[in-house]
């Protein structure tokens, strides 16, 4: 804490343990019931109650959670998607259980795992070589499962296993004999239980889920290549003289009488010895900041398309030759809601009617063209295509809204469901055990002692006692659960309703020669 304190998070950190008993557990607890003392988030489990505290100033306040092993279960933090293993624990169950923390619904990013290692430690290495290669704790998508973890049957047998090789190797030889031999034992079993795991889950998805995952490498590579193209092409634009074009993916860029190669693919830099232009670098934010900081002219552009040769023409525009001019708007519309989210409307009014889709006049805006002169006033058809865009664009963020909203309200009901039925199963095995411990003392009545009587009737008692207890928490934790529920169905519909902005970037009028 002292090194995180010194370093620039004084006053971000909180603490989940056991007790919660810290000075600054009980600030924040403090805070927390004077906030919600009107709201019905107060359960009266003080447990429960200092846990949400925690978690709730972690999410809005804090930036930093240090948790003993009692935040690996029972909260939830789809809000944070980073965990970092200070110490790495040898059951592969416990570390599934502090991933799902962050890992759950509602997760919107990646999540990362930082892992401390000490590899000066031979043994230590040899755990983390076989929780990450063979367990797949760390794999993504595919990684581990139950099926998978299920392979090794104990996860609490397993991390003796661990301990005995800790406790009785004493040799980097003896350690890796041990260990080899530990994996050695698991291998084939995991092995199998990785392929089931990933087999049944392919086999579960609809063909069309199937289809898409298996296109969906090649589909990502387009898209990524369209948009470094894009981005290659504005700086190539934007850099004038100070740019040389090399080739599709690489340029040359002159900055005080220093010469880079920048290269959009990252293998082709390192290989090459490029800089590897990122889209979340300085020099591109910087450069695209300038670009959208000027305005934009209104003129006429010309298109260069007949002379080029056949294998680069656009069949598009050889369908169409009557198609020689019109006019171009687009408008950016902000929507801020769920997510801020911008979406630009391509709006094409053409001298013969023609209508042209926006992966066309993707195609089409990719020619080489020159300024030769200013924009025509707009006309009755481009406004018109605009009005309708926007429309369109308005229409589908309500229909994903109502969507969304439909599928979150369904899965909160189901996710509620699934809590309370968690503690009415916890409460039919307590009372189960109280109705087997009544039968052993009927059934004992003429073979015990007056004093083993007594003590079997006294745990009675005290099971009933723990029933009556468990039967109030339960009752507090389900009216929690409901007002949970209720809070984050409101939550929903506040940021459904979102603002709609429009502008237009930029307009002109073009010809294709």
């Amino acid at each position: 804490m002292n090194l995180l304190s010194q370093h620039g998070y004084d006053g971000q950190i909180v603490f989940l343990d056991g007790s919660n008993n810290d000075p600054v557990s009980t600030r924040v607890f403090k805070e927390w019931k004077e906030r919600h003392k009107d709201d019905g988030l107060i359960s009266g489990s003080t447990t429960a109650d200092k846990k949400a505290a925690i978690v709730e100033e972690f999410r809005d306040r804090a930036s930093i959670l240090i948790g003993t092993e009692a935040a690996a279960e029972g909260i939830n933090l789809q809000f944070c998607n980073i965990v970092v293993n200070y110490d790495l624990p040898w059951n592969p169950q416990r570390i599934e259980q502090r991933i799902g923390r962050c890992h759950r619904y509602g997760q919107k990013n990646d999540v990362i795992v930082i892992n401390f290692l000490n590899r000066a430690n031979a043994a230590d290495q040899r755990v983390f070589d076989l929780l990450s290669q063979k367990f797949r704790l760390f794999d993504g998508v595919f990684g581990s499962s139950d099926e998978v973890l299920g392979a090794i049957e104990d996860g609490v047998d397993f991390e003796k296993r661990i301990l005995d090789i800790y406790q009785t190797c004493r040799s980097p030889e003896e350690i890796k004999a041990a260990f080899d031999g530990l994996q050695e034992e698991l291998s084939d079993q995991i092995s199998e239980n990785i392929t089931k795991a990933r087999q049944s889950i392919l086999e579960n998805f609809d063909e069309e889920v199937a289809a898409h995952l298996k296109n969906c490498h090649e589909g990502t590579k387009t898209e990524l290549d369209k948009f470094s193209r894009w981005l290659c092409n504005f700086f190539i634009m934007q850099g004038a003289e100070r740019v040389e074009p090399l080739d599709q993916w690489r340029f040359a860029y002159i900055e005080n009488g220093e010469r880079k190669t920048y290269n959009l693919r990252w293998r082709d830099a390192e290989e090459l010895h490029d800089e590897f232009l990122r889209r979340d670098g300085e020099l591109c934010i910087d450069w695209i900041s300038q670009a959208m900081s000027v305005e934009t002219p209104s003129v006429a552009i010309q298109f260069t398309h007949s002379t080029l040769p056949s294998a680069d023409r656009i069949s598009f525009l050889d369908s169409h030759p009557n198609m020689k001019s019109g006019i171009i708007s687009i408008d950016k519309l902000t929507h801020k809601g769920i997510d801020n989210e911008e979406h630009l409307i391509f709006s094409v009014a053409t001298n013969d009617g023609t209508s042209i889709d926006d992966e066309m006049l993707e195609r089409i805006m990719e020619l080489e063209a020159v300024v030769f002169g200013e924009c025509s006033p707009e006309t009755e058809n481009l406004i018109r295509v605009r009005q309708e865009g926007i429309q369109k664009q308005k229409d589908d963020i309500a229909e994903r809204n109502k969507q969304f909203f439909l599928e979150q309200v369904e899965k909160l009901d189901a996710y509620s469901e699934d809590l309370k039925e968690g503690l009415q199963k916890r409460l039919r095995a307590l009372k189960k055990e109280i109705a087997e411990k009544r039968k052993d003392f009927r059934n004992s009545k003429d073979i015990c002692s007056l004093d083993e009587m007594l003590e079997k009737r006294s745990a009675v008692t005290a099971l009933e006692e723990k029933r009556k207890k468990m039967e109030r928490e339960i009752s507090l934790e389900e009216d929690r659960i409901s007002l949970e529920n209720e809070a984050l169905q409101e939550d929903i519909r506040n940021r459904l309703n979102g603002e709609i902005e429009t502008e237009t970037i930029m307009t002109f009028s073009f010809e294709i020669v």
